[in-house]
């Protein structure tokens, strides 16, 4: 036996979250003109199989996010490893 009696379900308060990503879509259109990323990027829009991946708009190798070289790099990095969820 319950010790109070159940909660109607339209009194019960729903919490939504949506998860965004630390790093912009924004600098996901870099991998195609960055030095190191370009030639794996496009083999990637081509469909070819290789090392890396996209997720999201994303790059990565295997479950390392692809870091572009940027101002804005070792901000992201910083963000990734200091926020309350990494």
């Amino acid at each position: 036996m319950l010790s109070r009696p159940p909660t109607p379900v339209s009194s019960v308060l729903l919490v939504a979250m949506q998860i965004q990503p630390i790093v912009p879509s924004e600098y996901a259109k870099g991998y195609g003109t960055d030095a190191n990323f370009n030639s794996a990027f496009a083999k990637l829009l081509q469909g070819k199989t290789s090392d890396f991946q996209l997720k999201d708009g994303l790059m990565y190798k295997g479950t390392q996010l692809c870091i572009l070289e940027d101002g804005y790099s070792l901000k992201w990095i910083r963000k990734a490893h200091t926020s309350k969820v990494a």
